[in-house]
Formats: structure tokens, sequence, C-alpha cells
């Protein structure tokens, strides 16, 4: 999908053994009710509205310079900012916060750590959903095990 997404939206950047690559598209080229319509028909599915609603209100917010402002916040400021915008949920933000915006601190909480997380917090053994509160109890022990 995302390989999909450049190459309608994004720039050609180069051309290897005769395929074309494109660089990922910028969030202006995301954005009106034509992308939605053209992700939906190349089987984006549920991801089509999303991703076009959330380019949307990033541009509406200042667009490239309200992402850089991102990483001079402090990372609850930011993790919540991103979890504002369309489908964006806490894993998505803490994703984007550790891997984007350079918070060390984030850690996103997948079934993986979930599952990881009963076994340093034993309370949690029988806890079968990962609610916010679990979601924050499970990166808080790490946090407080390995610091930021």
């Amino acid at each position: 999908m995302v390989e999909k997404m450049c190459r309608f939206y994004g720039k050609p950047i180069g051309e290897l053994h005769g395929k074309i690559y494109y660089d990922f598209p910028c969030v202006e080229n995301l954005c009106g009710s034509e992308v939605e319509k053209k992700l939906r028909e190349e089987s984006f599915g549920y991801r089509a509205a999303f991703i076009a609603n959330t380019a949307n209100k990033i541009v509406e917010s200042g667009g490239r310079s309200w992402v850089e402002t991102l990483s001079s916040m402090k990372y609850d400021e930011a993790r919540q900012a991103l979890q504002s915008l369309p489908g964006i949920g806490r894993k998505v933000a803490d994703c984007v916060c550790l891997m984007s915006l350079g918070f060390h601190e984030a850690i996103p909480v997948d079934t993986h750590i979930h599952q990881l997380g009963k076994k340093y917090l034993p309370h949690l053994a029988n806890v079968k959903s990962l609610t916010e509160k679990v979601y924050s109890e499970i990166s808080d022990y790490f946090r407080g095990l390995y610091g930021e």
C-alpha cells in the first residue's frame, strides 16, 4: 500500500532495472476527496478515509510546520496532538513519537509488549484487553525500568 501511495502521489526519484521508484508524497498531495476515492479503488479499504482525512487535518493545522513543532513539545503533548488526528490511537502515536520525533521514552505497546508486560506485572496476568489504563501501566513500568 505504501508503494502504491508513493507511485500515485510521490515524485519519481530513480530507476533501477527498469523499475521506477518514488518518494513518499508530501502531505498536501494526499488531501482531497479524489485521494480517498482513488485509494478505495486501489483496495486501501477503511484506510483510504483515514489517510485523506488525516492529511486534510495536518494541512489545516499548518502542514509541515505543525509536524515539525511536535518534536519541540514534551512527549505527552506530542502524543496527544498526534492522537487528535483521525484514526491515530495511542500505539500509532507512540510509534511516530519513537521512530520519527526522537522521543525515546515512547513505548508502543502492541500485543507482544502486552504479553511481556504481564510477565513483569503479574497482577495483569488475567487482563485480556489492552485498555488505556493497562497500556499506560505497562509503558510506565518499562520507562521506570529503563529510563527515557
